[in-house]
């Protein structure tokens, strides 16, 4: 209910400021009604498209601090859960490397 009265705020201030008018389409005064079957409809996509393998995160973005922290975490999170590492590069390559380095380091 907080998000509805922050819109109507957002949009009396469209109205009353004449440099803000462009932001305002006269047809969100009727979509106003439908805003909790939209936030309905919202919630349930989000309910059936999250998955474990395949998240969804929402995250409010009217404080950007608390966005990118929220954000940053989530990622930090699911970076360590990949368990990353470089490849390995197998004995023979490594030799054929080494040789490369090695002739590159003489043509200095």
């Amino acid at each position: 209910m907080a998000e509805i009265m922050d819109v109507g705020a957002q949009v009396k201030c469209a109205l009353e400021e004449p440099e803000k008018n462009w932001k305002f389409s006269a047809s969100a005064a009727g979509e106003r009604n439908f805003w909790i079957n939209y936030q309905d409809a919202y919630e349930e996509m989000i309910r059936h498209t999250s998955t474990t393998e395949v998240p969804r995160y929402v995250v409010r973005a009217d404080n950007k601090w608390f966005t990118h922290l929220v954000i940053s975490a989530v990622l930090l999170r699911t970076l360590s859960e990949l368990e990353l590492s470089y490849p390995k590069v197998p004995a023979a390559e490594r030799k054929e490397l080494e040789a490369a380095k090695q002739e590159l380091l003489k043509k200095k």
